[in-house]
């Protein structure tokens, strides 16, 4: 594996540096009213058994997202310290760099897997090339700037984390302590369910990829359902959990509800995302940029590596790219009208970015086994 060069340095420097108005404008927000109604707990009690009460206490009378009450009770820092001054803003920039590091992985883990690459260089293009594009796309005021949305943001970065470990743990034939770890966090992932459905699509495609390559003995037959699809099990548990609890129901009776349909509605916030979205790649270039230049360093990447795609990717890429509007529906039926939150736009955007860059290094490595085999 190859040092990192000069020019990668100075690439990941100024983009660094691009970050410091952002992390400046996050470390001065202020908590929110729901910010201080999670703060409201038995100071005599430890912090711990207090956010589990109030996460159970939410799950049977208001959400079933139980992690997300957890987290919002637990990582608050109005419990967590007697003097906020500074230290909200201090936690909201923790949350901006947990994503970026989860896109970090996630980027490592689609070279590694797609690309077949381990040098560093790529690595950093990578991971500035998408980071750039996923932050600047649009203002996600309520993923960075307050700690009770910030649990969207949280998500996703989790869902980004378990299938960067999901591939290592695949590609590698990790045992049964890896499996326990991805099956505990893929249950916590995927109780927040605006991102189970894509958590749900990549497993069972690096599944089936990875099933090609097994022995087919009884022995590889059973270490194959066994390590290798009970975290899915568990995922799906705790998908479940949050879908089924009985504080959606709750909720969903005992606030005015629209003169929508529950199916109308979903279909009123897709066609409200695609709209969102639309604009995105009207107004801001960035996204045409990123998957241009994408698709170059796959190319380039490919054909120095002799990359090949070992699955057909139109089914990957349809399923990825109809994903977001699916992961709209548990919004219809957790809110039943038509708003759009900016938290779930981010949520949109961010699956919907990472289809159109994965479509991109994909076209990229066709590109270079088309471009191979016509010279030869």
């Amino acid at each position: 594996m190859m040092k990192i060069s000069k020019r990668a340095y100075i690439l990941l420097g100024v983009f660094l540096i691009s970050l410091i108005p952002v992390y400046y404008t996050i470390f001065h927000a202020m908590p929110s009213p729901d910010d201080f109604a999670m703060a409201d707990i038995d100071r005599d009690s430890s912090l711990f058994v207090e956010s589990v009460r109030l996460a159970v206490w939410y799950w049977v009378g208001w959400v079933g997202m139980w992690f997300a009450s957890f987290y919002e009770t637990f990582c608050n820092p109005l419990n967590l310290f007697s003097d906020i001054r500074g230290w909200y803003g201090v936690v909201m920039c923790l949350v901006f760099t947990f994503f970026l590091a989860s896109v970090f992985m996630l980027v490592r883990a689609v070279l590694r897997n797609l690309l077949h690459e381990e040098e560093k260089d790529a690595l950093v293009y990578g991971f500035v090339l998408t980071a750039f594009v996923m932050v600047n796309i649009d203002i996600y005021f309520e993923i960075f700037m307050w700690l009770c949305g910030s649990h969207y943001g949280v998500a996703v970065s989790l869902s980004f984390f378990f299938i960067a470990l999901l591939t290592g743990h695949l590609e590698h034939g990790r045992g049964v302590v890896s499996a326990v770890i991805l099956s505990l966090l893929g249950m916590i992932t995927c109780s927040n369910y605006m991102v189970a459905v894509w958590v749900g699509v990549v497993y069972l495609f690096l599944l089936i990829r990875d099933r090609k390559k097994g022995d087919g003995t009884p022995a590889g037959i059973r270490y194959y359902l066994g390590v290798k699809v009970v975290p899915l099990y568990f995922c799906v548990l705790g998908g479940l959990s949050a879908v089924l609890a009985p504080g959606n129901f709750s909720r969903n009776t005992s606030m005015d509800s629209s003169s929508l349909s529950f199916w109308k509605t979903g279909l009123q916030n897709t066609f409200i995302a695609y709209r969102d979205f639309s604009k995105q790649l009207i107004f801001n270039p960035l996204l045409f940029f990123g998957l241009a230049l994408t698709v170059i360093l796959a190319y380039h990447i490919a054909k120095r590596k002799g990359t090949t795609l070992s699955f057909r990717p139109v089914p990957l890429l349809l399923c990825l790219f109809a994903v977001p509007p699916v992961m709209l529906l548990p919004v219809a039926l957790g809110y039943d009208h038509h708003d759009f939150p900016n938290r779930i736009q981010f949520v949109f955007n961010t699956y919907s970015i990472t289809a159109a860059l994965t479509g991109a290094v994909i076209l990229g490595i066709v590109l270079a086994e088309k471009t191979e085999f016509d010279r030869k």
